[in-house]
């Protein structure tokens, strides 16, 4: 089959303190075999020598737009490089991530050949020191096919297509309604929420063609405070609602929330925030308590009783295996 090759792809990169990663990031997207590619890079307020970088390679490849922006975070940049946009698809790169060279190509073959409205791959969990690529076989690519609801079970039941942005490439028309949602932590998760009445025809393929670099300085690394965890409760209390009670996407949903809220009480700092978390933490609990396993089960018994045994068993038992 042969693929046109006049469908641009935009990719979007949001930069913010990225001076070590942000060449090969965008080096990678200059790499691509797809060549109609515009690679817009957005420095959202840097502070270090990042900006520079950019800069000196958008001298080098006339594909390369770069727009300078106070800081408004993630999804501030990332909207800004969407109200920018040329291409017929979208692909968003984080700025400390890279992508492999036949990326774009192959997510824009599968998107002509399955008509997809998304196209989804899998990725590569790389350290902060490693700049390596692996080797894919694109012969024993395998492909699965969903219409919008089925993909968000899919999501939510199995982990499949993963609640991420950036290893997807989109058609750039579903944007003419959608933005990200600005201050918020867990932008993804409420992006993925708002592509739920939009999309009809989503594809996956198990290739992993991203490399997702796990950072201790990145955003998603301090997830464990109280700001990201109450956006990530608030995500998934507005998916839960696309569900009716008790049906398998709702339970699962509902058992990860409660989990949420588990690790919330510990990290608020005033009483009055704990009282009304744990007063939360036991209307999820007492909704799917049969459906968790017994461990969990047990142990969240405890911190419904008493939260000060519950967390004080937890962190015996985490420390002693």
């Amino acid at each position: 089959m042969l693929y046109d090759q006049k469908d641009m792809v935009t990719i979007i990169i949001p930069v913010y303190n990225v001076e070590r990663y942000i060449e090969q990031c965008i080096k990678s997207a200059i790499n691509q075999t797809w060549d109609n590619v515009e690679i817009i890079v957005v420095d959202d307020g840097a502070t270090d020598g990042s900006a520079d970088i950019c800069d000196h390679m958008a001298d080098i490849d006339h594909r390369i737009r770069v727009v300078h922006q106070e800081n408004g975070g993630l999804s501030e940049a990332r909207n800004t490089g969407l109200d920018v946009m040329r291409g017929k698809w979208v692909f968003f790169l984080d700025g400390d991530d890279y992508i492999s060279e036949k990326t774009i190509e192959k997510m824009v073959e599968i998107a002509q050949e399955e008509n997809a409205d998304i196209v989804t791959c899998d990725w590569h969990l790389v350290d902060e020191d490693y700049n390596g690529y692996y080797s894919e076989k694109f012969d024993k690519m395998i492909i699965t096919k969903y219409n919008g609801p089925d993909f968000f079970s899919a999501l939510i039941l199995r982990g499949e297509g993963k609640s991420a942005a950036c290893n997807k490439l989109y058609k750039a028309c579903l944007f003419e309604s959608i933005r990200f949602r600005k201050g918020k932590i867990h932008e993804d998760e409420f992006f993925i929420n708002d592509l739920w009445s939009c999309v009809n025809n989503i594809v996956i393929t198990d290739v992993k063609l991203y490399y997702y670099r796990q950072r201790s300085a990145s955003i998603m690394a301090k997830c464990d405070n109280e700001k990201p965890l109450r956006d990530a409760i608030e995500a998934l209390t507005e998916r839960r609602s696309f569900y009716q009670e008790n049906t398998k996407e709702w339970i699962e949903e509902t058992k990860t929330i409660l989990s949420f809220h588990y690790r919330l009480w510990k990290h608020c700092k005033k009483s009055v925030d704990k009282k009304e978390v744990l007063a939360l933490f036991r209307t999820e609990y007492i909704k799917v308590r049969r459906e968790l396993f017994w461990k969990t089960r047990i142990l969240y018994f405890i911190f419904f009783i008493n939260p000060f045994w519950g967390t004080t068993i937890n962190n015996f038992l985490q420390k002693n295996g």
